[in-house]
């Protein structure tokens, strides 16, 4: 029996062993188990042994290990978090700083009441922090949410080889703190015109990190925005942000109602107006009065059925757990819109089945294994393979141990055993860069 490290194999081993929440001996009045036992002077913490000296610290029956980020609930604050120190006591849900990751954990989010988020997906669709719909097609960069401390835009283009009439997000831009950073199709980051290797850590005011298929950047403002590098951009903001947003994204104050308006107040009556309303200076992109045009659909018929669009609403399909906790008509809808848009293309409806998944598991759900190896198969780089549920916390050439993860699974490619993650690619852990400061520099 595969122990981890620090521990060993017992055929007869106590059932009530030592943890880091319960690190004192007691008596177990249950049967002995075959387990795997921390050896002398480990304690166990989740699945792992670790010194006794390396635990967190419990409050009210919960554990929290050592530099893991303690969240406030009501509103998102990076001053009002705290991380456990090493063998401290937490007071009031936050512990005193002390030692602590790199900067890319320090803005872990988890699971966090009251957060909006506003996604642009296919080709593309945009669903509000209020939960609007706009079908818009054009090929400029727009403006997805504009604050005063930051903002967030995307450019669309036509994707080369396929039809001219509807377009798709190649690119991300987010400018915070005097920083513009880019991401853009594929897998390229760049900081203030440099290009960077991932993670980046910025003045510990801004992480760039991967999760899952998604490059993440976390602001200390809690701003995240995910990118795929093919078609999803993804942004999610606390309820503080609520009424004081603006852009593609809507105002964010819980009416979808108002979440037509043009930056000067006026209210757009075609998602068409709305959409060029919020175009953006842009350098690469020939800005004209043609960014965009209506777009009028093919046989919408031929693509509702249970083998195309229709999967998404079979009781008994793959996302047959979904349904109950994230309604699929609004993906369903810009399913068939794009499948009959590109005359069957199968790209649009994978990626109208990749939004729905991804959105039903961040909602709660637990979508099935809706990828085949003749239907939507996610390719994968060399030395590395498809897992529908991978860790949230892979191996990095920054972090190539094992450790404790607090985030749900994500759909992603899991590299083979020996190789770690140097940006977006499966590498020997012989072969990593350095670390220094959470940031890393491959060879």
């Amino acid at each position: 029996v595969p122990c981890p490290p620090h521990s060993h194999y017992s055929q007869c081993a106590t059932p009530c062993p030592r943890t880091c929440a319960d690190s004192g001996p007691r008596p177990c009045t249950r049967n002995c188990v075959e387990s795997c036992v921390c050896d002398n002077g480990y304690v166990l913490s989740g699945a792992h042994c670790v010194p006794l000296s390396s635990c967190g610290c419990s409050k009210d029956g919960s554990l929290y290990e050592v530099c893991q980020i303690l969240d406030t609930i009501d509103d998102c604050n990076i001053k009002q978090l705290g991380h456990v120190r090493q063998r401290g006591s937490c007071r009031d849900g936050v512990a005193d700083s002390n030692r602590c990751r790199a900067c890319a954990d320090q803005f872990r989010p988890g699971h966090r009441v009251g957060t909006g988020q506003c996604k642009a997906y296919g080709d593309p669709h945009y669903i509000t922090f209020d939960n609007r719909r706009h079908d818009f097609q054009g090929t400029c960069k727009y403006v997805l949410v504009r604050h005063a401390d930051f903002t967030v835009e995307a450019r669309n283009v036509h994707r080369s080889g396929k039809s001219q009439r509807v377009a798709f997000c190649d690119h991300v831009e987010v400018n915070v703190h005097n920083y513009e950073i880019q991401l853009r199709s594929g897998s390229g980051k760049e900081v203030n015109g440099y290009r960077r290797s991932l993670p980046v850590c910025l003045s510990r005011k801004v992480a760039i990190s991967i999760i899952g298929k998604y490059v993440q950047i976390q602001t200390d403002q809690c701003l995240s925005v995910l990118y795929d590098g093919r078609h999803s951009v993804m942004v999610r903001l606390p309820t503080s942000y609520k009424g004081k947003v603006s852009g593609m994204c809507g105002n964010y104050n819980g009416r979808p109602n108002d979440d037509n308006l043009m930056p000067g107040g006026q209210v757009a009556s075609t998602s068409l107006l709305y959409g060029n309303s919020w175009i953006a200076p842009d350098d690469d992109t020939p800005q004209d009065n043609f960014c965009a045009t209506d777009i009028t659909g093919g046989d919408w018929q031929l693509y509702q059925g249970p083998d195309k669009c229709g999967l998404l609403r079979l009781q008994n399909g793959p996302f047959r757990t979904c349904i109950s906790v994230l309604n699929p008509a609004t993906y369903f809808e810009s399913c068939v819109f794009d499948m009959a848009a590109y005359r069957g293309d199968e790209d649009m409806l994978c990626e109208n089945l990749e939004a729905y998944s991804d959105d039903c598991r961040a909602a709660g759900g637990n979508p099935g294994g809706w990828r085949t190896a003749n239907r939507c198969p996610l390719p994968c780089p060399p030395h590395s393979q498809y897992n529908f549920c991978g860790s949230a916390c892979p191996l990095t050439c920054a972090e190539p141990n094992p450790r404790p993860c607090n985030r749900m699974c994500v759909e992603s490619c899991v590299c083979d055993q020996g190789y770690v993650l140097s940006g977006s690619t499966c590498i020997p852990r012989s072969s990593c860069g350095c670390s220094s400061n959470g940031n890393y520099y491959q060879v």
